[in-house]
């Protein structure tokens, strides 16, 4: 018996709360090295989309301030109309 289990990931640009979601890797290393070819996943823990890591300073969000499951709501009903 086994099982497979497969790796999906959100993340939200810490700049502009831009969204990118990844799926369907068999493991979680192979799903950060993909993110990676687009996005920038920081040692700090902080998250960039392709053109915010462009900019020398990016001013990031507050954390309280971040929309995180508000933008997929917004997103999810601007694809419905």
């Amino acid at each position: 018996m086994g099982m497979l289990g497969r790796y999906e990931a959100h993340f939200y640009c810490d700049c502009c709360n831009d969204f990118m979601e990844v799926g369907e890797y068999e493991t979680r290393s192979e799903t950060v090295k993909n993110v990676k070819k687009f996005w920038l996943l920081r040692k700090d823990g902080v998250v960039l989309c392709e053109k915010c890591k462009e900019i020398e300073n990016p001013t990031l969000i507050p954390e309280y301030s971040r929309e995180g499951g508000a933008w997929n709501w917004k997103t999810h009903l601007k694809a419905q109309e």
